[in-house]
């Protein structure tokens, strides 16, 4: 169709409208991709799908897909061997959730056909991706549980037991009226990754240790104590062991991604195209008092009334 003339009905302000509507990512995407079918087939088919969800709304609630996010790309690149952060992988589980529960709440209401056809994109046995996703990662994605694996767990503990341990030693020093004077600060700081006390260089023989870094000045010293070097060796084994751990399960999660990616590019494309069927309806299908376009056997519609918004386009 000429673009000049989609411009002059209006259709991307109808497009707009549309998709600020819609209530997830995918839903959104595909709502400013919509063009006009010249087909009555498949203008008929939409305007079933639009009214199925009308129906829907009217006798319950419709599906929550707001949680669904685009993660096709996210999929296509662990399928290719790529290793997933962990604000990819919640993105991955959280849409997943939401896909097969707006699937589960589209089949137990029923009555619906045309959307129900849209929602078997989405495999429920998808949920075995999610749900280890969901045990091991953080809600917020920031990071991995501490549960997310038994070694984890210990390695975790052993590095917060061993920094507390050290921590402590260094403050002895700290507290001694002894040697308090020759530090520059009562506090305990780290140095390429090294527990140290600020020393004054006038006073570098009084705590025997190794010297990280220095002061721009060259006034203060920054000294690790020899009496807590085998405590720092062995939290930077522990730290080394924790990275290798992580890095294993970000492996192994990823690779379940991977090999589901075909059927998450579905459920991503099933969710984009219900969110289309089904926008927020009291805020956009209701007040316009939509109506269904009828073609005469000629093929000839009927414009007399605005059409719904979805299945015009």
């Amino acid at each position: 169709m000429d673009p000049r003339a989609l411009e002059l009905l209006e259709l991307p302000a109808i497009l707009d409208r549309l998709a600020a509507e819609a209530a997830s990512e995918p839903g959104k995407d595909r709502s400013l991709a919509l063009v006009p079918s010249a087909e009555p087939d498949e203008v008929d088919r939409l305007q079933s799908l639009t009214g199925e969800a009308i129906e829907l709304f009217e006798r319950s609630a419709e599906p929550d897909v707001a949680d669904v996010r685009d993660v096709r790309h996210t999929a296509e690149v662990a399928a290719r061997g790529s290793v997933l952060d962990t604000a990819a992988l919640r993105s991955v589980g959280t849409s997943i959730d939401a896909a097969t529960a707006a699937r589960a709440a589209i089949e137990t209401a029923g009555g619906a056909p045309g959307l129900e056809e849209l929602a078997a994109g989405v495999d429920p046995t998808l949920v075995r991706v999610s749900e280890p996703i969901a045990r091991a990662v953080e809600d917020d994605g920031s990071d991995l549980r501490d549960g997310a694996s038994p070694a984890l767990r210990r390695l975790r503990r052993e590095l917060r037991e061993g920094r507390g341990r050290i921590t402590e030693r260094l403050r002895a020093p700290a507290r001694d009226p002894s040697l308090r004077e020759h530090l520059s600060e009562d506090f305990v700081t780290e140095r390429a990754g090294r527990p140290v006390l600020a020393l004054r260089a006038s006073a570098r023989g009084s705590v025997p240790g190794i010297v990280h870094d220095t002061s721009g000045s060259g006034q203060t010293l920054f000294v690790e104590p020899f009496a807590v070097v085998e405590d720092s060796n062995r939290l930077r084994e522990a730290e080394s062991a924790e990275r290798e751990e992580v890095a294993r399960i970000l492996r192994e999660l990823s690779r379940a991604v991977g090999d589901q990616a075909d059927g998450i590019v579905s459920l991503v494309e099933a969710i984009g195209a219900i969110d289309v069927a089904t926008p927020e309806m009291p805020q956009l299908e209701l007040p316009l008092s939509g109506r269904v376009l009828v073609f005469s056997e000629a093929h000839d519609s009927n414009l007399c009334a605005p059409p719904t918004p979805p299945p015009c386009c």
